[in-house]
């Protein structure tokens, strides 16, 4: 018989996910032209998600980066309050 697999992590939604991959590629980035490409896209999710009173992703995405990348959680978080 097949056994599940069991995941340390529960996934991520969609835009949780996305969340994590953007804050993770703007610590990642290597330029200024690239740090004002994720900072854009980071910038424009937040927003949409703020603006339809959806919290639930940020908070997850916040949630797994402070436990996998603190740079990123802290580039998220400022970004949030922002």
């Amino acid at each position: 018989m097949k056994r599940r697999r069991q995941y340390s992590h529960p996934r991520l939604g969609r835009d949780a996910e996305r969340l994590a991959w953007l804050a993770q590629g703007l610590v990642d980035s290597g330029s200024r032209a690239e740090d004002a490409f994720w900072e854009g896209e980071l910038r424009a999710l937040v927003s949409k998600l703020l603006d339809s009173d959806n919290e639930e992703p940020m908070n997850q995405a916040l949630d797994r980066l402070h436990e996998i990348n603190v740079r990123a959680y802290e580039e998220l978080a400022d970004l949030i309050e922002a």
